[in-house]
């Protein structure tokens, strides 16, 4: 990281900086909203907490990176990986055939069902499509509340900019969030 700036009016601490290759970004720590906003080129991520009981910058450095990534990233576009998601659906049907939990026939149609997905499909064409013959077989795998279980085990993926922030920007983010005053 190169080329950072601090200045601090009031409450809120902002630092500028370039990362190696990247356009310069902006980390803003406002200590009197609780609130952490990052500003780059393709765009700018903010979350903010309630009032913790402790200085805000000092919460955030004992926060996960994943806790943080999680909040700043809560309404970020993401898209569905059907070939991902195939793959570990017809995964849980295997080892519900081998588990004797359904029949091998059920278990055939249902990975047929699967497979035949569209490319263009969501998650909720791919649930649907599964629903339509096999919705008994779906409770005997994934439960009651098969709908829920089964979009815990699709894949979605950042868009191309989120990820671009995750791998190139945050790494630097999480510095300054570290050695903040």
């Amino acid at each position: 990281m190169s080329n950072l700036i601090y200045k601090k009016v009031l409450f809120v601490e902002t630092y500028t900086a370039r990362a190696d290759g990247t356009d310069p970004f902006t980390v803003t720590i406002s200590e009197q909203e609780n609130r952490l906003t990052v500003t780059y080129c393709h765009g700018a991520f903010s979350t903010s907490w309630s009032n913790q009981g402790e200085p805000f910058s000092k919460f955030l450095k004992r926060l996960d990176d994943d806790y943080i990534l999680k909040n700043l990233l809560l309404h970020e576009g993401k898209v569905f990986k059907l070939d991902v998601t195939q793959d570990a659906l017809i995964a849980r049907v295997i080892g519900a055939v081998n588990s004797k939990e359904i029949l091998k026939t059920e278990g055939k149609l249902l990975i047929s069902s699967i497979k035949n997905a569209s490319d263009d499909d969501s998650i909720h064409d791919l649930i649907a499509d599964m629903q339509k013959d096999h919705e008994n077989v779906l409770s005997e795998i994934w439960g009651e509340d098969y709908i829920h279980a089964i979009m815990q085990d699709a894949n979605f993926d950042y868009i191309g900019s989120t990820r671009f922030f995750i791998n190139k920007i945050w790494p630097h983010v999480r510095q300054i969030i570290t050695e903040a005053k």
